[in-house]
């Protein structure tokens, strides 16, 4: 699956709303504006008309950059295979884009741009089965692994 992204569902004629809106506030109440990461940014704009900046990453800095801006506990390996749920799409991790957005420095699915998925829309396949219900479970383990960059649980 090396630099695959496996799309189950690519229609993007149904979103509600600013994609990854919600996502991007929660993130920032939590961890606060940031200042831009140094790398080159482009620009980019969402299938809803949001525009934001994508870091360019070279590939030796990539785990460095994911550890920096990952929210959890257990950070996964860098070949662990996720589930983006806003896109039911599945990917390594390795494959994340590094975005600027809103004041903020983002982990997102590689399909963002379409769908809005943020890390927090971001399930491990091992942690769920195929099932509707299942991943109504795994947003509710993802929420109480969310957790201050600081430290603070509360």
């Amino acid at each position: 699956m090396e630099n695959e992204i496996t799309e189950m569902n690519n229609d993007t004629s149904e979103h509600q709303g600013l994609l990854g809106a919600t996502e991007r506030e929660m993130m920032l109440a939590v961890t606060g504006q940031h200042k831009p990461l140094g790398y080159p940014r482009h620009p980019m704009k969402m299938a809803d008309g949001q525009d934001y900046e994508e870091y360019e990453i070279p590939e030796a800095d990539k785990r460095k950059v994911f550890e920096e801006l990952y929210l959890f506990d257990n950070v996964p390996a860098m070949d662990e295979v996720m589930l983006d749920m806003h896109s039911d799409t599945q990917f390594r991790v390795s494959d994340y884009k590094a975005i600027r957005q809103d004041g903020g420095n983002f982990l997102v699915a590689p399909l963002y741009a379409n769908y809005g998925g943020t890390l927090l829309d971001w399930m491990p396949v091992r942690m769920i089965s195929k099932s509707k219900d299942d991943k109504e479970i795994a947003v509710c383990v993802v929420a109480q692994e969310f957790k201050r960059k600081d430290g603070d649980d509360e």
